[in-house]
């Protein structure tokens, strides 16, 4: 009779790392950004590629293993923050080390903000809680403050931003969803800004100078909102 077989030897050998990655994730909020004059940071499924312009090369950046959901750079250029389905991580952007994480409760972010002195860090959450928190970064991340800006059953919000002529002036976006909030003692309080126009889906949003806002809808349309 045959001899039974043996079962083949596992094969050892230094494990597999990648070394470029190619593609953009179109939909994720701010990703796209540039980290100085040289380098381009921008969301490639579960990595965030930065690459150097002059030099062709890439440094890969992982914060878990799930898809990279929002991005975002300080406007000092020095942290850049990653936010996926484990909440969201602060790297440092010359060395690309993870240096802070926010804890967001096992919630999914889907919209991250530094405020102009980048001092503090605007989170935006999905279903089913949908809570906007301020945080301060500058030492041991801590919420500032926090509030629900939709229900379980209610529109979906898709961005968060802090004006950036007034660290204290927040918009809130999403499907037939559009919010304004100021922080007044430690709150986020819901201000009143005269919208002339029927709730759209708000897909993308850009702060202008003078407290102008710039909103794209799902159509094709740009709306010019003055919050003055």
């Amino acid at each position: 009779s045959r001899a039974p077989a043996q079962p083949r030897a596992r094969m050892s050998g230094p494990a597999l790392s990648r070394a470029q990655c190619f593609g953009f994730s179109p939909h994720v909020p701010g990703g796209l950004q540039f980290l100085d004059e040289e380098r381009l940071a921008f969301v490639c499924g579960v990595v965030c590629v930065v690459y150097n312009l002059e030099t062709k090369e890439q440094n890969l950046v992982q914060s878990n293993a799930s898809p990279i959901v929002a991005l975002d750079v300080s406007a000092n250029k020095k942290s850049m923050c990653i936010g996926d389905a484990g909440g969201v991580s602060l790297f440092d952007s010359q060395a690309l080390k993870r240096r802070k994480v926010l804890n967001l409760d096992n919630e999914t972010v889907v919209s991250t903000d530094y405020t102009a002195d980048s001092r503090f860090c605007l989170t935006q959450t999905g279903a089913p809680s949908y809570t906007m928190s301020l945080w301060n970064i500058e030492k041991t991340p801590k919420v500032v403050c926090s509030t629900r800006v939709s229900t379980a059953t209610g529109p979906e919000v898709y961005n968060a931003e802090i004006c950036p002529d007034d660290p204290n002036f927040v918009c809130v976006s999403g499907n037939a969803l559009l919010h304004f909030y100021r922080i007044v003692e430690g709150q986020l309080r819901p201000v009143n800004v005269n919208v002339k126009r029927e709730p759209q889906r708000y897909m993308v949003q850009c702060w202008l100078p003078e407290h102008r806002l710039v909103l794209g809808t799902d159509q094709g349309e740009l709306l010019l909102v003055d919050t003055h």
